[in-house]
């Protein structure tokens, strides 16, 4: 056994690049033949002295444990048994932390793969369900700086880690080069904020983008000014409204830089009022050209185009870290952890659940999701290795942007008063647009209205309960 799991190191399978998607399942479905026999002589050889070596995983559910592990752990421990527990079963919902606990006690698995949520992990671990992992890390030779430093960040308790993500999601800017040469535009940079993605936008319509039929800029299902605001709210993490205070919140300095900026886009044509006009709220306007920027997942477009979803790309795309936050330039709100694994505290086979944890974090499996072309980018730093994406070394410095304060969505409104600020936020941009009124009168306008709206819809107690 090597205190450091170099898992290429046994497979001697390297390369570099954007591979095409069939050559590389079968490539991968090669490497998966071959992973059983070059581990008969590592930990596998253990079980020969005590039979078949079984391991017992929670999850979801066994479909999604195959699709997102099961798979490779079948193919690197062929002799190890895997029986799944799926949470589903239990509460198809969503299960409670209580659930949870009362399943760990009465079935005692060995591992827990379960899609991250941070109030869950959080309450598993203060309640003493999970194995410290940090010292397993240090005992084995890991480097946490080996890993994504937001994946670390992020499951990190009072110093210790308590679960592993063996993957991550984020987006990036991407833009169509050829489009930023014909009109003379210089590209957009790494860390590229909201208010500075959206000004550029509107230097498309500036050197006459909208003859072409050409938008600076799509966000999909980002259509009218409500949603655009809302997206920067998100990205910012700031509130037009605050539901724990009863209090409309939008009337700030950087509100009304970035109002100013949004419809000076309207004006210039740069987005369109309502939905069906040439502001690109098709899916695949970028796809097609007819939009300079967008915002994607990383690799969702490769994996599109295998599917046979969308038109091919005809052009050349080039890709910025970003939207970020003005306050915030090393932190994005678009990081996800698709799932988190974790050794329970009663754990009957502690050591073959560790041995799988670090399988799935290998730097083998980062090839592997690298020969997949998934949207998913492995926690393993090793990634880059393998994938000269260029901006990929920007994408790993990013750092999780902390939670929106949930608490200021959460009070005594109803969805009616959601629905009602959403059409005033329209309504007063159209106006605005019309009448070509100021950024200044805009947000006054939206303050005062939205205030009258949030205190004429405040509900009574328990009547948010019955859906007010």
């Amino acid at each position: 056994m090597r205190t450091r799991w170099q898992w290429s190191e046994f497979f001697g399978w390297s390369g570099s690049g954007t591979r095409s998607f069939l050559l590389a399942r079968a490539a991968l479905a090669a490497v998966m033949i071959v992973i059983p026999l070059m581990l008969a002589t590592g930990c596998a050889e253990q079980a020969g002295t005590r039979g078949q070596p079984v391991l017992k995983v929670v999850a979801a559910s066994q479909e999604e444990f195959d699709r997102n592990y099961g798979d490779y752990i079948a193919a690197a421990f062929p002799e190890l048994k895997v029986t799944v527990i799926e949470t589903n079963a239990a509460n198809p919902v969503g299960i409670t932390a209580a659930q949870y606990e009362q399943l760990l006690q009465a079935e005692q698995p060995d591992l827990i793969c379960f899609s991250y949520n941070p109030n869950l992990y959080r309450e598993l671990a203060a309640s003493g369900f999970l194995t410290d992992l940090s010292a397993r890390m240090q005992a084995d030779g890991f480097a946490e700086s080996d890993y994504y430093a937001g994946m670390i960040e992020g499951l990190r308790i009072d110093g210790t880690l308590y679960g592993l993500a063996p993957t991550f999601q984020t987006s990036s800017l991407v833009y169509n080069e050829e489009l930023f040469r014909k009109y003379g535009i210089t590209p957009p940079r790494n860390g590229i904020t909201s208010e500075e993605l959206y000004a550029l936008a509107n230097e498309f319509a500036q050197a006459g983008s909208g003859r072409d039929d050409v938008a600076g800029l799509h966000l999909a299902h980002v259509v009218r000014p409500f949603d655009h605001l809302w997206n920067f709210s998100m990205r910012e993490g700031m509130t037009l409204y605050n539901m724990k205070t009863g209090k409309v919140t939008i009337d700030t300095p950087l509100w009304e830089r970035f109002v100013g900026t949004l419809l000076r886009g309207y004006k210039l044509g740069t987005f369109a009022l309502r939905p069906g006009e040439s502001d690109g709220v098709l899916d695949q306007t970028f796809n097609t050209g007819k939009a300079a920027m967008s915002i994607e997942v990383f690799n969702t477009s490769e994996l599109f185009a295998f599917a046979g979803v969308g038109q091919e790309r005809a052009f050349r795309v080039g890709k910025a870290v970003g939207p970020l936050g003005m306050d915030s330039p090393n932190r994005s709100d678009d990081i996800y952890f698709p799932g988190v694994v974790a050794i329970p505290a009663s754990a009957k086979e502690p050591e073959q659940a560790w041995t799988v944890t670090k399988f799935l974090m290998s730097d083998y499996m980062a090839k592997v999701w690298n020969a997949l072309s998934n949207s998913n980018l492995p926690a393993n730093r090793a990634y880059m290795d393998y994938n000269d994406d260029p901006v990929l070394p920007g994408l790993y410095e990013l750092l999780p942007k902390p939670a929106f304060p949930l608490d200021t969505l959460n009070g005594d409104y109803g969805p009616k008063f959601m629905t009602r600020f959403g059409e005033l936020v329209n309504r007063v941009f159209e106006d605005a647009v019309a009448h070509g009124t100021g950024a200044k009168e805009v947000v006054r306008s939206l303050q005062s209205e939205g205030q009258k709206l949030m205190d004429a819809h405040k509900l009574a107690p328990g009547a948010r309960k019955s859906g007010g």
